[in-house]
């Protein structure tokens, strides 16, 4: 069965075509696949997680078996909570995780989480018992030196609690363009667009 929308949620704090560049590539390698894209932006760094959820919903509908997320970042959390907020007889397609955690590193923010990222780092009302009901098709992609979080920890947090499928890269940090680089061209490895096209079948 081959998805029908795979919905993008970005990083923190800027539109998803300029947050994540990758993104502009991701957006043609799906519609080339007849695939709607559907890019949602993280930008308000002030608002509760309910208000990203809510948002979520009106985008979304009705959900379906047949949607999908692809995140990057912090865009991992806000598919995990929606779907836990979903009713126990939806279901939803899948979520595919790009550098991903549960939990970030302290010490990248000069040893305490800004308050705004702290609230998502508490798992402690996310049902995740809901979260598996409802979908089953979890993929962490993440990169061994990913300085935002403790790479193998997470890793374990998301097989165990969810029972997503790891896989670690190496030396791609989290995922995001350095800035030396220019802002047109950025094209993900074909080693992660080969694991896409399964995930999206």
């Amino acid at each position: 069965m081959l998805h029908s929308r795979v919905f993008f949620l970005s990083g923190w704090t800027a539109a998803w075509d300029t947050n994540w560049l990758y993104a502009v590539h991701l957006k043609a390698f799906i519609e080339a696949k007849g695939i709607e894209f559907i890019p949602i932006s993280l930008v308000t760094d002030n608002d509760k997680i309910q208000v990203y959820v809510d948002n979520l919903h009106s985008i979304i509908g009705k959900p379906s078996e047949r949607d999908v997320f692809i995140t990057q970042s912090i865009g991992g959390q806000l598919a995990l909570r929606y779907l836990a907020s979903l009713c126990p007889a939806d279901k939803f397609g899948g979520v595919f995780s790009i550098a991903g955690w549960f939990n970030l590193n302290a010490a990248v923010f000069g040893g305490s989480l800004p308050t705004t990222l702290e609230q998502w780092c508490d798992t402690s009302t996310l049902d995740l018992q809901r979260v598996k009901s409802v979908c089953t098709k979890f993929v962490l992609l993440i990169s061994d030196d990913d300085p935002y979080c403790d790479v193998p920890q997470q890793c374990s947090r998301w097989t165990d609690l969810i029972g997503a499928t790891s896989i670690v890269r190496s030396g791609r940090g989290h995922y995001l363009n350095p800035a030396k680089e220019p802002t047109e061209g950025w094209v993900l490895p074909e080693e992660d667009l080969s694991l896409l096209s399964t995930f999206l079948v």
